[in-house]
């Protein structure tokens, strides 16, 4: 994928933030555009230009909301993925699919022939931690122990990876083809809402990529969700969005050192097949 067609990506991408903050607000539900949405809002007023990924963050109960609406709910518009209507659900979290576009990443193996893969949203649910620091700590080891089986299980490859690396994982995928998907997401989402009984002052994304402690914030951070300006509209995010930038990013308004950042998304193929109105 060429930058010319990152960028027809983003404006198309845009499709689905809209329809899915429309379907929040009829279904009374709060999100926050988190991760690098939340900093591209602030400091690009839209895209990170080198990204196209969206990213919303719910509270566990507004995330079960959700999740039971789309699995007795069909929808024209969106693909809603769990791993409890998906056997090729192979994220932690929710994903919502704009239909009839195809987003995906070559280098993922288990993607392959999978034409429902389109532009993405990714929903993260935010969890109570437990409040015993030492507990906090097993929690994440274990969600790491999860994640890294995960990763090897979708056999994700680069051109950078050396022959007996790439040998090593192919291995490691073979060996984990008797773990299914299910099974293995199941296990992850309870360790999740394990502690959320505790009525915990604080949150985490733990579906996230993102290390737990960047991720553990006083729920105050989160707040009444507030708008912010992305491309044209306006989607709700972060209320202490500089509090929260800061801990993820730290000097978050300066862009990384110049790398060719869009060079990642030469890895993807990208088409939009919608029917023009």
């Amino acid at each position: 994928m060429q930058q010319q067609e990152l960028v027809q990506a983003q404006q198309v991408s845009l499709d689905l933030i809209d329809y899915f903050h429309t379907l929040c607000e009829k279904l009374n539900l709060k999100y926050y555009i988190i991760a690098g949405t939340m900093l591209g809002a602030v400091r690009h007023r839209g895209y990170i230009p080198w990204d196209v990924d969206l990213d919303v963050g719910m509270f566990r109960p507004d995330y079960e909301k959700l999740k039971e609406y789309f699995l007795n709910n069909d929808d024209e518009t969106v693909f809603y993925s769990h791993y409890l209507n998906n056997k090729q659900h192979n994220s932690p979290h929710a994903i919502l699919y704009l239909k009839n576009t195809i987003f995906i990443d070559t280098r993922i193996k288990s993607t392959k022939n999978q034409s429902w893969r389109g532009l993405i949203l990714d929903i993260f649910p935010l969890d109570n931690p437990p409040d015993d620091d030492k507990k906090k700590l097993q929690q994440a080891k274990k969600l790491n122990k999860y994640k890294k089986i995960l990763y090897y299980k979708n056999f994700y490859t680069s051109e950078k990876n050396s022959k007996l690396k790439i040998v090593f994982k192919k291995i490691i995928h073979m060996l984990l083809k008797v773990y299914r998907y299910r099974k293995l997401l199941s296990r992850l989402d309870k360790l999740e809402q394990k502690y959320n009984s505790n009525n915990s002052s604080k949150v985490v994304s733990m579906s996230s990529g993102y290390k737990y402690q960047k991720q553990l914030f006083d729920i105050q951070v989160f707040g009444n969700p507030k708008l912010y300006q992305f491309g044209s509209k306006k989607y709700y995010g972060v209320h202490e969005y500089d509090q929260y930038l800061t801990q993820l990013y730290g000097d978050y308004m300066t862009p990384a050192p110049h790398v060719d950042l869009f060079d990642e998304y030469k890895y993807f193929i990208f088409k939009d097949n919608r029917e023009r109105k």
